[in-house]
């Protein structure tokens, strides 16, 4: 009876030539030779594949500080808007109005019924105060809240911000008092069916100090009256900081919409800007061996555009981290680009240099 031998299997181990692919792949990190050798000898696809990571990594930190925006970034110095906003929804809800998000839109309701789209209202936070040297009494007008039809927004925004008020007084006013009344714009509220827009401005000033992005929507917004969700169920002066916070959280729902298509406009330009780089560096690369006494002219199109693809990793790299510590600085967003071009002039000068 014949025995059979069990012939064991051997396992193949990774080809020399993969190994140096792999080997050039690590050293292409800080050896431009490398680079050249990887894209000369290594399949075109790993190339494809460093493009990819290269023109990603520095988006990172722009697509972080993109989404990192709130709609109420500009109310972090308040200058009694908070004040204002309490103060302008409650003289609304005394007057017996609704502020109410319902799905996408905002509608109106003054004593249980709705208030006409084309219809207007306005009210205004004052104060008293006595002014010297004069001694004359003053109303000073805080914060303005105006509900507008929703193809006025935009124009009404502009016209309060252009809108310069006086104190008035409680006595005849006379250009006299000029000297010690000087004219300022109030911080205002906007808000129509489907946007709205604020700003805010220092006290009895003309100097604005935040001011809502446009196309602010109710979108993502929660439903129900917005006044009885920033107010609640009191309107005591304890309540204003409180109450602030939930407009605040409301004007960022107000920002989603906006913000998820800004930043992936911001994301995809940033990525058409990078790879149209990654073509024009492997280009230049082309264009500096076409000299006479290049001895590197054999290299053609594909192959110089995979050297700068191989080349872009290490500045791809160095861009992110520079982009996250100089974040929302111009100079963080350009590190790459400088980067990437300072390597591939340098390579073009020292591994391509034509030959003396």
């Amino acid at each position: 009876m014949s025995q059979v031998k069990k012939v064991k299997k051997v396992k193949k181990g990774m080809s020399p030539q993969a190994r140096r692919n792999v080997a050039n792949g690590f050293k292409s990190i800080i050896s431009n030779q490398a680079c050249i050798d990887s894209a000369k000898e290594s399949p075109w696809w790993i190339a494809i594949i460093f493009l990819a990571i290269s023109i990603f990594l520095p988006v990172i930190p722009i697509w972080s500080n993109a989404s990192k925006a709130y709609g109420s970034s500009f109310l972090q110095t308040t200058y009694n808007s908070d004040r204002g906003v309490f103060q302008t929804f409650d003289i609304f809800r005394a007057q017996g109005y609704e502020f109410r998000v319902e799905g996408s839109m905002m509608n109106f309701y003054k004593d249980n019924v709705k208030v006409a789209d084309d219809a207007a209202a306005e009210t205004r936070y004052d104060y008293m105060e006595v002014k010297d040297p004069t001694n004359v009494t003053c109303t000073v007008i805080n914060f303005v809240t105006v509900i507008v039809p929703d193809n006025q927004v935009a124009s009404k925004v502009q016209e309060l911000a252009n809108k310069q008020y006086r104190q008035y007084s409680t006595e005849e006013w006379t250009e006299s008092m000029a000297e010690f009344y000087s004219p300022y714009i109030p911080s205002f509220l906007v808000l129509g069916r489907s946007t709205l827009g604020m700003a805010t401005y220092k006290y009895q000033s003309n100097a604005r100090v935040g001011a809502s992005s446009g196309g602010l929507t109710y979108t993502k917004a929660y439903d129900g009256d917005l006044i009885a969700r920033v107010l609640g169920d009191t309107s005591v002066p304890d309540k204003i900081e409180q109450s602030f916070v939930r407009f605040k959280g409301f004007m960022d729902q107000t920002y989603l919409e906006v913000k998820d298509i800004t930043v992936r406009n911001t994301v995809l330009l940033y990525l058409g800007v990078y790879l149209g780089l990654a073509l024009i560096l492997g280009l230049m690369i082309f264009l500096l061996t076409r000299g006479k006494n290049n001895p590197f002219r054999y290299l053609n199109f594909f192959v110089t555009q995979r050297i700068a693809w191989w080349a872009l990793f290490t500045p791809a790299l160095l861009g992110m981290i520079f982009g996250f510590i100089l974040s929302g600085n111009i100079i963080g967003q350009m590190a790459f680009i400088v980067l990437a071009s300072l390597r591939i002039m340098w390579l073009s000068m020292r591994q391509l240099r034509p030959a003396y």
